[in-house]
């Protein structure tokens, strides 16, 4: 770090009320960082009276956080320096300023340094005063002492003039391994636990119809709650949605709306900021200044952008295109210190044959960018949705049967897992009020299930391995646990796995279970269930051990 005397000089040259609000809470970042007090960042605020408002530096202090590519006491030397007020005039030449500013200095005898921060400091401080003729000579100077060093240096020189164009273009130096690995630097913290890091960007890909916004959605809500999302833990902290798709006030209620599914308290709301940008006409390396300098006050742990297309004025399709794109992600993220998540949609034509990281449209840049992909793809089992309902309406009977019936296990425990069983239970059982509520309400569970779609869930990653794969379905708004009903699914186009004999008996015996009614169903009906002939449908009946008679199949 740079030494605290050294920068609160600089600082104290500076005049905050010539500041905008994005380089004032750099400055704050800046001393943060490099170790100064909070006392010295407000203090230094108070100078800037019509704008100072008390107990803003300290709410802002608390949210600093560590970052892969921190805000540092560079920036405050340059702004000072930027408003013409440093190197102050009479500067001591002896100053260590210009040592910890440039660690390429490090490798030069005291002497030789010391020839050059004479050389230095006098010529900055000659500026004021000086015709151009005293700055050109001095200049000369300077360069003739750097050429005789470049020779006696080679190695520094070169990692000087290194650091020196890497600051002319804010751009971090040449780090020698040698410096760090006896102290390595932490790893930025994990956000969504075993999937992405702070700062680092993912994808979320899928069909169209897949709920890829309402998962967004619900990631967003997960990190302001601090709860999980799909099954993985999020770390809590503000999370800025920049919503460039869907209308204001229906992007509001698609929120509220995937709070009231989900059934969380709403503890941690104002952590959850929209930014409503419908209508108006932005690419991303237009908005990726007014994006940082609105999210600042925020310091959010994440921005998420959907969808993609929207801010992408090249073609989806070039990789040249989409790599500015993505640079400009980049952007986002390191000055920001927070994860930036999109939105992106898959290519046309069946998906399941491909691997999770080409399914994305366009570009394979886009895909292999992130530093982690988490795709969605639509899944196809005959049967599914009906024992997806059948699961959920035995888990709704039976907690209704607990809390209105106790006693009920011990009467009709061996119903517990039979759905028809459990139905005639609560008839027996429940008063009309609460039946009567009970019908209407696994009708409208039936409802949804009949239009659920059911996903799996493949995340592809960089900083970790590969997580596992999940089946979900999705019931708008939100996207739930699937069970055994998806346990064999595959996507459209995926080559089946070659299955056994007795997997296929256990089909045909799980489907009689789901369509008999009184102990037995049809052989039509099986093979309408199974999606194969009658006579295919007969065979299996057959081998699973069912009876068949006259088109009737019982056990």
């Amino acid at each position: 770090m740079i030494g605290t005397d050294d920068l609160q000089m600089a600082l104290d040259a500076i005049d905050p009320a010539a500041l905008d609000y994005d380089s004032w809470l750099r400055v704050g970042m800046a001393c943060a960082h490099e170790g100064l007090p909070l006392s010295a960042w407000e203090s230094w605020s108070r100078r800037d009276g019509a704008r100072f408002h008390e107990g803003e530096c300290a709410r802002k202090w608390a949210g600093f956080r560590g970052s892969a590519s921190p805000v540092t006491g560079r920036t405050i030397y340059r702004i000072a320096r930027d408003q013409g007020n440093w190197p102050p005039l009479g500067w001591d030449s002896d100053h260590e300023l210009y040592t910890a500013l440039d660690a390429a200095h490090a490798a030069w005898s005291d002497e030789d340094a010391g020839r050059w921060l004479d050389l230095q400091c006098s010529s900055f401080a000659e500026e004021w005063d000086a015709t151009e003729e005293e700055i050109a000579a001095r200049q000369a100077a300077i360069d003739a002492l750097e050429d005789a060093l470049r020779t006696k240096y080679p190695r520094s020189e070169h990692e000087r003039q290194s650091t020196k164009d890497a600051q002319e273009r804010d751009l971090p130096p040449l780090v020698p391994f040698s410096s760090v690995m006896d102290d390595l630097p932490e790893l930025a913290p994990e956000l969504i636990a075993g999937i992405l890091r702070q700062g680092h960007k993912m994808t979320l890909a899928g069909p169209s119809k897949a709920g890829k916004s309402f998962a967004l959605i619900g990631l967003a809500v997960a990190i302001a709650e601090g709860r999980e999302w799909l099954g993985w833990k999020c770390a809590r902290g503000p999370v800025v949605y920049v919503n460039l798709e869907v209308d204001p006030s229906s992007f509001l209620r698609r929120v509220s709306d995937v709070y009231d599914a989900l059934g969380w308290p709403r503890e941690h709301a104002d952590d959850l900021y929209a930014w409503n940008l419908r209508g108006h006409s932005c690419d991303i390396a237009a908005l990726a200044d007014d994006l940082v300098s609105i999210v600042a006050a925020v310091q959010p742990r994440a921005i998420i952008l959907d969808p993609a297309y929207k801010l992408n004025d090249g073609d989806e399709n070039a990789a040249r295109d989409m790599a500015r794109f993505t640079r400009s992600l980049d952007e986002i993220a390191t000055r920001s210190a927070a994860s930036v998540i999109i939105c992106h949609h898959h290519s046309k034509g069946s998906q399941g044959g491909k691997a999770s990281r080409d399914r994305a449209s366009g570009s394979g840049v886009i895909a292999r960018d992130a530093d982690a992909l988490v795709d969605l793809i639509e899944l196809d089992k005959p049967g599914a949705r009906e024992r997806f309902f059948e699961r959920l309406s035995i888990q709704r009977m039976t907690a209704v049967l607990d809390a209105d019936a106790s006693g009920w296990r011990e009467t009709h425990g061996a119903a517990v897992d039979d759905a028809d069983e459990l139905r005639t239970a609560c008839r027996e059982l429940l008063d009309n009020g609460v039946m009567n509520a009970l019908i209407a309400e696994l009708d409208a569970l039936e409802h949804r299930t009949r239009f659920a779609r059911p996903l799996e869930v493949s995340p592809t990653l960089r900083e970790f391995a590969d997580g596992y794969t999940q089946r979900v379905w999705y019931m708008c708004p939100v996207h739930v646990p699937a069970g055994d009903e998806l346990a064999d699914a595959r996507a459209d186009g995926a080559t089946p796995a070659k299955r056994t004999p007795a997997e296929y008996d256990a089909d045909t015996v799980q489907a009689f279970e789901v369509l008999a009614i009184d102990g037995e169903t049809t052989v039509a009906d099986l093979a309408a269930y199974l999606s194969i002939s009658e006579r295919q449908a007969r065979t299996r009946i057959d081998r699973a051990g069912l009876v068949r008679v006259n088109g009737t199949v019982t056990r």
